[in-house]
């Protein structure tokens, strides 16, 4: 047979082989049609022990055994006990295991394994963390490079309203697409031609204006993360996430969560199992809980989580350009979608840690600083 794999590493299991043997019983009696318990051995070691039904072919009672074997075994001294009797007559004893035909799709190594419907047709792979952009400033001249967090939960953060904290990256963007120092960035403006990848903090929506410019599309990004990237639309957040959408994603679809003691939201893909690890359905698909009822340790979102390809966003807040601070670092979700929803405002889906804290598409200022996760389309061969 084939098989497709798409995860970064693989094992197949112990080749099998078929053991064909022609059954006379050392009593003389042959038997068909009568399901027995029998027993494969070498060298008086069983190495196979299954129900077996004899059949009829050619005038022989014949039966058939998969063994678990590796290339090229052989069996120097068989038996085969089936019920009390003691069967004889091999037909051969060199096996000759099935051979797997294994086309391996590899999966982008940063790109997280699950894949997630968003829309009737269409399956995405999320990035393994949120884009971010390094600037160097050399001369007044800002030089950028882009990378994708390296944890699922990692994010830049800033001061706080009315906060002491030192302002860091997020904070210290000016105009123009240019740094007041060195700094990492994961709050852009809306991308469009005129503001280039969203970063500028022009407090002015209108400098924002014109058509959507994709991260996952610019040269200068792409340089570094590959090609493929995407942002979803507003129609594909919404199928993703909204369960009260006439058409949309079923069963286990988002839980609000802190991962590693950071806030966020929980995405689970298409094929997910309760079982990888239990989940309270009062807190599933349930916009009006708070993050901290569900607490999940580094270790258990890595073996339990990300393993079986969930998708975390953390809280990464907004940056009020108005006032060069971040806004709610620690209780606020806002990742930009692609769709625009008018000349000034562009659509984002937004998740806080209180009841009624969700929206899935509405249109807000794109002079705001908000999270960006890409995706790349699942290819029908994946």
């Amino acid at each position: 047979g084939t098989s497709t794999y798409s995860a970064k590493s693989f094992s197949l299991t112990q080749q099998t082989a078929f053991l064909n043997f022609v059954i006379t019983f050392d009593d003389g009696t042959t038997t068909s049609g009568t399901t027995l318990s029998a027993v494969v051995s070498n060298n008086s070691s069983a190495i196979c022990t299954a129900d077996v039904t004899p059949t009829t072919e050619n005038g022989n009672v014949v039966a058939k055994f998969v063994l678990p074997v590796a290339s090229g075994t052989t069996l120097t001294s068989p038996t085969v006990k089936m019920g009390d009797k003691n069967a004889i007559s091999f037909i051969g004893t060199t096996l000759s295991p099935k051979v797997y035909n294994v086309k391996r799709t590899q999966l982008n190594p940063n790109a997280i394994s699950g894949k997630f419907s968003v829309s009737s047709t269409k399956k995405v792979y999320f990035s393994k963390g949120n884009l971010q952009a390094t600037g160097t400033v050399v001369n007044t001249t800002t030089t950028w490079t882009w990378a994708f967090a390296e944890h699922q939960w990692d994010k830049i953060g800033g001061r706080d309203q009315g906060g002491s904290g030192t302002p860091t990256g997020n904070n210290y963007i000016n105009g123009n697409g240019t740094l007041s120092a060195n700094g990492t960035v994961d709050l852009f403006g809306w991308s469009t031609s005129a503001t280039h990848l969203g970063i500028n903090n022009s407090t002015n929506n209108s400098t924002y204006s014109g058509a959507f410019a994709d991260w996952g599309e610019a040269p200068e990004v792409t340089a570094t993360i590959g090609t493929g990237w995407r942002t979803l639309t507003r129609v594909e957040w919404d199928y993703l996430l909204n369960p009260n959408a006439a058409s949309h994603r079923t069963g286990m679809q988002y839980i609000k969560a802190q991962v590693n003691g950071v806030n966020g939201l929980i995405v689970f893909p298409d094929d997910w199992s309760n079982s990888y690890h239990p989940l309270s359905s009062e807190y599933v698909n349930n916009n009006a809980i708070s993050f901290e009822n569900i607490k999940i340790t580094e270790s258990t979102w890595v073996n339990d989580f990300e393993t079986h390809g969930a998708v975390f966003l953390p809280v990464a807040g907004q940056r009020h350009v108005d006032n060069n601070y971040v806004e709610y670092p620690n209780g606020r979700g806002h990742y930009w979608s692609a769709t625009s929803a008018g000349d000034e405002t562009a659509y984002r889906v937004y998740f806080i840690g209180s009841s009624n804290g969700w929206s899935y598409g509405v249109g807000s200022g794109r002079r705001f600083g908000y999270a960006v996760r890409l995706v790349r389309d699942v290819t029908v061969s994946e």
